[in-house]
């Protein structure tokens, strides 16, 4: 990953690698709405910059999560045409930001971002790599019948195994499931509230039936699925040995498709939050947390107990 780094900010004109190299600490500065932002847009790179940007982004991700960091962009092209806003609605509005020099004997870290989409990746040296939080957004969910891509839903996945999962659920579990009449406006663990939700709420994986843990656990992949193998198998590892019973699944809002919803998955080790309620349910943003190593919070503080 330094050398992809270190590729793609040795590519840059001076004052590109000036806009590109940022202070260590602001890695927490993520978001996303449109916005200025730390880093280098894809726009202002010519298109061999741009390659060797998605050389490094692509290093975390599995060709699924290719396919999603790409689906992005080209999304928000649709929404400009829908809202006939095509210069706001910019596919080339991404940014890669490097924070701290791309070393392996110091922490640093990258992320790439834009309206619907952050992903961050921290490395620290003898820890490896944290890749939280992830972000990824989609409006419109369902694209409409009076555009081209009529019928495009890029994560017609996740919705379809998290109603599947509350549909079958019955009696005290399904009361259990549903914590709020309302669904949030919005995630409850953006920027800046990465670890507001401390206590777990609704139905313990541990109430469910085989059939719906087998459920739930497709659910949770689904949501992992963007990550490359080895940091996936990582990741959904410490879900188990966390404690597969321990991990909750809960649900504010309509039960009823087309409607405003929301639902997360909240264990020991991970927080997953779906949120569809803006635009008539037509506008979903979800984000995962691994809550002790945001940023690389945990890793760090590894790395600084062994070398320092």
């Amino acid at each position: 990953m330094e050398g992809l780094a270190r590729a793609w900010l040795d590519g840059l004109s001076t004052d590109q690698a000036r806009v590109a190299l940022q202070p260590f600490d602001r890695r927490r500065d993520w978001h996303f709405v449109p916005r200025a932002r730390p880093g280098l847009a894809l726009g202002a790179m010519d298109a061999g910059q741009q390659a060797a940007c998605w050389r490094l982004v692509d290093s975390v991700l599995s060709d699924t999560g290719r396919a999603k960091a790409r689906a992005v962009p080209s999304l928000e092209k649709v929404l400009g045409e829908l809202q006939r806003r095509p210069d706001f609605r910019d596919p080339l509005n991404y940014a890669l930001a490097l924070f701290g020099e791309p070393r392996v004997d110091e922490p640093w870290a990258w992320r790439f971002e834009g309206h619907h989409l952050s992903l961050t990746a921290t490395r620290v040296p003898g820890q490896g790599t944290s890749v939280t939080p992830a972000f990824f957004g989609a409006n419109p969910a369902v694209v409409p019948e009076h555009h081209h891509a009529r019928g495009r839903e890029d994560m017609a996945l996740e919705r379809t195994l998290a109603f599947e999962l509350l549909g079958s659920l019955e009696g005290e579990a399904f009361a259990r499931c549903l914590i709020a009449a309302e669904a949030p406006r919005d995630i409850l663990t953006g920027p800046g509230a990465e670890r507001r939700l401390v206590q777990v709420e609704g139905v313990a994986f541990a109430e469910l039936s085989v059939g719906q843990q087998a459920l739930g656990w497709r659910l949770v992949e689904a949501f992992l699925r963007h990550l490359e193998e080895q940091s996936r198998v990582a990741h959904l590892a410490q879900i188990t040995e966390a404690g597969l019973a321990r991990l909750h699944f809960a649900w504010a809002g309509d039960t009823r498709l087309g409607h405003p919803h929301y639902f997360r998955l909240h264990g020991p080790v991970t927080v997953i939050e779906y949120d569809n309620v803006q635009n008539g349910a037509n506008h979903v943003h979800t984000v995962w947390h691994e809550p002790a190593d945001i940023f690389g919070d945990d890793r760090l503080a590894r790395h600084h107990r062994a070398a320092h």
